[in-house]
């Protein structure tokens, strides 16, 4: 178990709290991966870690709600354990090597594209990075700005539209991305954070113009494999 010293929480929007951790430095984590926090009583408390493992504190980007739960836990216990780091979805975890990194990002994903974005500039590495985010409200576009150097960011309002009895957010990310991915798929690599309804059609797309059929990462291949 890992254990988390919460040092500061603030809001980035009305809906989510930035809560920042002091932790043991030598616990080892790669930049998109999440954790999973142990209280008891609690369920699936399952947040992709928002920061480069380059930063000095760990940071987590939770619902308001949540984010209480564990302030209040944090000043009762002093601390909030944590099991290890888990996840297959960070660039050390590709097939082969690339020279092009697209970022997809529904909603709350951004913590993921954040954690690699960070990585990415503080490390130096040589990749083109774009990152694509379709979300109803946007946050931390302060950081993003840092980010201008290194990263193709494309942002996107996506509201709730229903049309006939069908919410077409998805539709409205996979148009954008088929739209912004100008880069050659064959020396590209592809970290998707959404629901399966974008992720595997958005894979099979890009795929079916030059994705290597390896060079795509998603956290719902695992948690959600196709049928």
């Amino acid at each position: 178990m890992i254990k988390l010293f919460l040092k500061h929480i603030h809001a980035v929007n009305e809906h989510i709290q930035q809560l920042e951790f002091d932790y043991d430095h030598s616990i080892e984590f790669h930049a998109g991966q999440y954790l999973e926090l142990v209280i008891a009583g609690q369920e699936n408390l399952y947040f992709t870690i928002a920061s480069s493992p380059s930063e000095q504190r760990l940071i987590l980007l939770i619902e308001n709600k949540t984010a209480t739960l564990i302030e209040q836990y944090c000043q009762d216990n002093n601390f909030v354990e944590s099991k290890h780091p888990q996840g297959e979805c960070h660039i050390h975890n590709f097939a082969k090597p690339f020279k092009n990194l697209i970022l997809v990002a529904s909603g709350s994903g951004f913590s993921q594209m954040r954690a690699i974005c960070q990585d990415i500039i503080l490390n130096n590495k040589d990749i083109k990075v774009t990152f694509i985010w379709g979300s109803a409200e946007f946050f931390e576009e302060e950081l993003m700005k840092t980010w201008k150097d290194k990263v193709n960011i494309v942002l996107h309002k996506i509201e709730d539209i229903d049309i006939e009895g069908k919410n077409n957010k998805h539709e409205q990310l996979m148009s954008l991305c088929l739209e912004n991915i100008t880069t050659d798929l064959n020396e590209s690599a592809v970290i998707a954070c959404a629901s399966p309804d974008l992720v595997y059609p958005l894979q099979d797309a890009l795929v079916e113009k030059g994705l290597g059929e390896h060079m795509m990462l998603a956290d719902v291949f695992q948690f959600m494999p196709r049928q």
